[in-house]
């Protein structure tokens, strides 16, 4: 069964446990009274679907999240690349360091031509985990440095950014700027998987929501290269001295700033990390998008 339907099923049935990160008790009931709202956005029959199993998301031991690093280039050219549907829902495969599977999921609304919001999801087992939080791309937003594209983020429970780092948002972001970019090669495939006629008579005999249609957009790897620094970058939590990139960042509160390009969490000149060392490789497998 497709991820989007198997937690529809369980919310439906009362076994989906839905919840989220760590807080205080006030802030936790405030992000789990959002889930009627969230379940009626993940249950419109009219989403469209995408399935990424290669998007390079990993978890580590101690449970941080890992994202592909995603160059200027490739984040300028994607910012030009349109939200091809009103609403999206975009789910990417990994695993725990255990090998326990993970889906990370996004939300994905179409809010104008240049806008776009995404709500961050992950479901594992029979859990669904929403942070509360939601982040918009502005992709024609130029700042007076030349930075293109704006991310405003958006909580419902303002201690968020005090317990964790909101820049993991930023990470999501370029991520999805990425699949952007992917879905406008010109090579590509579709192929129309088309539900059985006779199924579906039953299925709404039986009131039950009629299977749709779905796509494969399958992708010749040979079209991609993906620049990695040092491997894999950009994690939530890291301890660790790492650069930050230049952004313009909206924050929940209002207001806008620009973040520069700079050093983070060094604690002595002899912390700074290594200069980023960018190696292109093409991908060993295609990054099928369903």
């Amino acid at each position: 069964m497709r991820t989007r339907n198997l937690i529809v099923n369980l919310a439906r049935s009362n076994r989906l446990i839905f919840t989220t990160l760590r807080m205080s008790i006030s802030s936790e009931r405030v992000v789990l009274r959002d889930g009627p709202r969230l379940f009626a956005s993940i249950s419109d029959p009219k989403i469209f679907e995408f399935h990424w199993p290669n998007s390079g998301v990993r978890i580590d031991e101690q449970g941080l999240s890992h994202y592909p690093d995603v160059g200027k280039e490739e984040w300028d050219d994607g910012l030009d690349c349109p939200v091809p549907h009103p609403h999206i829902w975009l789910e990417a495969d990994t695993e725990d360091a255990s090998g326990k599977s993970r889906k990370f999921i996004w939300d994905i609304r179409r809010q104008s031509e240049s806008t776009f919001e995404a709500t961050p999801l992950v479901f594992h087992g029979q859990t669904l985990t929403y942070p509360g939080m939601s982040f918009k791309v502005h992709r024609h937003e130029v700042s007076e440095d030349g930075i293109r594209g704006g991310v405003e983020i958006e909580g419902l429970a303002p201690e968020y950014e005090k317990i964790y780092d909101i820049e993991e948002f930023f990470d999501h972001a370029r991520l999805l700027v990425r699949f952007l970019r992917i879905l406008c090669l010109p090579q590509t495939v579709n192929k129309i998987e088309e539900p059985n006629p006779k199924m579906n008579a039953d299925r709404i005999k039986r009131k039950r929501e009629p299977l749709a249609t779905h796509t494969q957009i399958i992708i010749d790897p040979a079209a991609i290269t993906v620049a990695y620094a040092n491997g894999i970058v950009g994690t939530h939590a890291s301890p660790n001295p790492h650069n930050r990139r230049a952004h313009v960042r909206r924050l929940p509160r209002g207001g806008v700033t620009q973040v520069r390009e700079c050093v983070v969490g060094q604690k002595s000149p002899d912390t700074s990390p290594e200069p980023q060392d960018f190696r292109v490789r093409e991908l060993s497998s295609s990054p099928n998008l369903r």
